[in-house]
C-alpha cells in the first residue's frame, strides 16, 4: 500500500473557524477535538481559532455565511454527523 503524506505548516497567525452541529454531540464533539489537535499540532495558535456551535447541519450554511462576512477567516471547517 502506498502512502501519501503531505507536511503541512501553518505561520501561526491564520484564522481558523470550526463550524459543529450540536445534534449528536457525542460523535461531533470528538470530531472538533481532533480539528483543534490536528490544527494546534500542524503550527496554528489556538488565540485564531473559533469554533461556531449551531443546533444541525441544516444551519451550517448561515452560520458560515455569517460569520464568513464579518470575520477575515482564512479557512472554515466543517463537521456534522449525518
Amino acid at each position: 500500500m502506498r502512502v501519501i503524506e503531505g507536511s503541512l505548516r501553518l505561520k501561526g497567525n491564520e484564522k481558523v473557524a470550526i463550524i459543529n452541529g450540536r445534534f449528536n454531540h457525542i460523535i461531533t464533539d470528538r470530531l472538533v477535538e481532533g480539528a483543534k489537535d490536528s490544527f494546534k499540532r500542524h503550527g496554528g495558535n489556538e488565540e485564531n481559532l473559533d469554533l461556531i456551535l449551531v443546533p444541525g447541519a441544516f444551519e451550517i450554511p448561515f452560520a458560515l455565511e455569517k460569520h464568513y462576512q464579518v470575520e477575515n477567516m482564512m479557512l472554515f471547517v466543517v463537521l456534522e454527523q449525518l
